[in-house]
Formats: C-alpha cells, sequence, structure tokens
C-alpha cells in the first residue's frame, strides 16, 4: 500500500494508506514511522510537517 501511495501520488491514495496503517499497526509502531519520517526531514521540513499534522493546513501553532 506504500507503493500505492508513493506511485500515485493523490491525496486519495495517501488516506488510504493512513486508514490501513491505522487498521494494522500499533499506536507505537505508527508513532515509530511518524517520528523516523519527521527525522528524514530538515528541521523547517520536519517543523511545517508536524504543525499541519496536528493543528491542520491554514493553522499555526502558537509561538
Amino acid at each position: 500500500m506504500l507503493g500505492y501511495a508513493l506511485t500515485l501520488g493523490t491525496e486519495e491514495a495517501w488516506w488510504q494508506f493512513c486508514v490501513l496503517i491505522f487498521a494494522r499497526l500499533t499506536v507505537r509502531e505508527r508513532g515509530f514511522l511518524a517520528y523516523m519520517a519527521l527525522m528524514s526531514l530538515n528541521e523547517s521540513q520536519a517543523y511545517e510537517t508536524a504543525d499541519k499534522a496536528v493543528f491542520g493546513p491554514g493553522r499555526r501553532a502558537a509561538s
């Protein structure tokens, strides 16, 4: 399913991947996956990605 999401690159494909990992992975496993994905980005990219994941697009965390 990860290959499917990467190949298509659509929002829908990524949401389907999200549903799959929610059903198949534990909270701990999903946390490690999220952590390692953020670690693969530079600091500003990681912050921006985490900010969008937690607060939603168009909203920013209070500084």
